[in-house]
């Protein structure tokens, strides 16, 4: 069955869910920070901190660390692209 969102059809949930995360982008990409911490991700995404420090140290997470610190950061804007990479990458398994 085809799942239809906006009044077209979409060939998967996949789908769905990257235009749910570009509407949730435009609403509220402008207020969040530009950087978040490892927890304030987490909450976020309403993920576990185990999950979440689990996700950072995958090989692709974008993550940094702030020089001479061990404060890992992430990059919003990286990881809203690096969300929607995903999703588009499990469409295509």
């Amino acid at each position: 069955m085809k799942h239809v969102m906006q009044g077209r059809p979409s060939n998967s949930i996949q789908e769905e869910s990257i235009e749910i995360i570009d509407k949730i982008t435009e609403l509220f990409v402008n207020q969040l920070p530009l950087t978040l911490t490892v927890m304030q991700m987490a909450k976020i995404l309403n993920i576990s901190r185990a999950t979440a420090y689990n996700l950072v140290n995958t090989k692709d997470f974008p993550k940094f660390r702030l020089p001479g610190t061990d404060r890992i950061l992430i990059s919003t804007p990286d990881l809203i692209r690096w969300m929607k990479n995903q999703l588009r990458m499990d469409r295509n398994r």
